[in-house]
């Protein structure tokens, strides 16, 4: 609200605080006045001042800061946590899958190849949704394999650093890994544990940054727009 609109209306509020009687007809066109020029918190706590004819009450309000919404703040740092998390895992991922280009390689049999299906159930609306969410089902190939480095025997279970997710994908990794397959295995030779068959940057592998950058752009934007808005309701 700007200022000389808030003080207009500070002193109508004056005026009809010294007045002997103020009819309600005269307080719906004052409030009629005030809702396009401040927020739906302060509206209402006028509007409830008013009522009561609380007058200086109703100043006092007028004239107050309000403070920076906590939900609205609370919203935007949850999606930059959410970024942050799947930039700084997915930047790790796509860093390991790039020297794993260059790690020894050595032998190996597939022990136990199957699709490991997750579910998660249907939820009904609520005030925050009221939609509800659906129910979900992710598919995830796992597959396992022994194999022998710096004559150690080891186990692993990275088959690449893809992405997975959808059934199709699990399946046909199952399909090409089966139990008793011979493949060539991909070891770090700092952690000869550490391993993985098909070695190198895949096309899904930089999902993860992908989705990073939008909920660390999508929780700035969020912040930003909802103390522009509060600027603009307190100016």
């Amino acid at each position: 609200m700007a200022s000389p609109e808030l003080e207009r209306l500070v002193d109508r509020l004056r005026d009809m605080e010294r007045a002997e009687k103020v009819g309600d007809e005269e307080i719906a066109a004052f409030l009629g006045a005030l809702r396009p020029s401040t927020s739906g918190t302060r509206f209402r706590e006028v509007k409830k001042r008013l009522r009561e004819r609380d007058f200086d009450g109703a100043i006092t309000t007028l004239k107050a800061t309000a403070s920076f919404p906590r939900i609205e703040l609370a919203i935007g740092v949850a999606f930059l946590a959410v970024g942050v998390f799947l930039f700084v895992r997915s930047a790790a991922d796509v860093d390991e899958a790039t020297r794993s280009a260059g790690w020894p390689v050595t032998d190996g049999t597939i022990v136990a190849s199957r699709v490991h299906v997750s579910s998660t159930p249907a939820t009904p609306g609520s005030r925050d949704h009221p939609t509800g969410y659906a129910a979900t089902t992710t598919y995830r190939a796992e597959v396992e394999y022994t194999y022998v480095a710096e004559g150690t025997s080891q186990r692993g279970s990275r088959v690449s650093f893809e992405s997975q997710g959808d059934r199709r994908t699990a399946e046909r990794t199952v399909a090409k890994y089966p139990p008793g397959r011979r493949v060539r295995v991909h070891y770090d030779p700092a952690a000869t544990d550490r391993s993985v068959i098909e070695a190198g940057l895949r096309e899904s592998t930089d999902i993860g940054m992908v989705g990073g950058w939008f909920f660390l752009l999508l929780g700035l934007a969020w912040i930003v727009g909802s103390y522009a808005l509060y600027r603009r309701n307190n100016a």
